[in-house]
C-alpha cells in the first residue's frame, strides 16, 4: 500500500493532468496494477481510527471512571488530613 501522498500524487497526475496509466508509470515507478488500482480506482484515503483497547476500556473503566476516583480518593484524604492536622493559625505566613 502506498502513502498518502504518493496516492494523491498518482490522483492528480491523472485526473488533473490527465496522463495515461503508462506514462504515470514512467514517472513514479510504480508498478503498473498499483497505479491502475489508485489512478482509476475510487479509493478513499481516510486514516482509520483505532479503538481503545486495553482491560480500561474492555471493563468499562474508561477516563470518566478515573477521574472519579481520584476526585474521591482526593476528597477522602483532605478531609483525613483535616481531621489530624487541625488548623493553626500560628501557621499563616506573612
Amino acid at each position: 500500500m502506498l502513502a498518502k501522498p504518493e496516492i494523491h500524487h498518482i490522483k492528480h497526475l491523472r485526473e488533473k493532468k490527465g496522463l495515461s496509466l503508462s506514462e504515470i508509470v514512467r514517472r513514479t515507478g510504480f508498478n503498473w496494477k498499483t497505479v491502475k488500482k489508485y489512478a482509476d480506482g475510487d479509493i478513499s484515503v481516510r486514516q482509520k481510527m483505532k479503538r481503545k483497547r486495553g482491560m480500561m476500556e474492555e471493563e468499562g473503566y474508561g477516563q470518566s471512571f478515573v477521574i472519579s476516583f481520584l476526585f474521591k480518593a482526593f476528597k477522602q484524604v483532605y478531609e483525613f488530613s483535616i481531621v489530624i492536622l487541625p488548623f493553626s493559625s500560628s501557621l499563616i505566613l506573612h
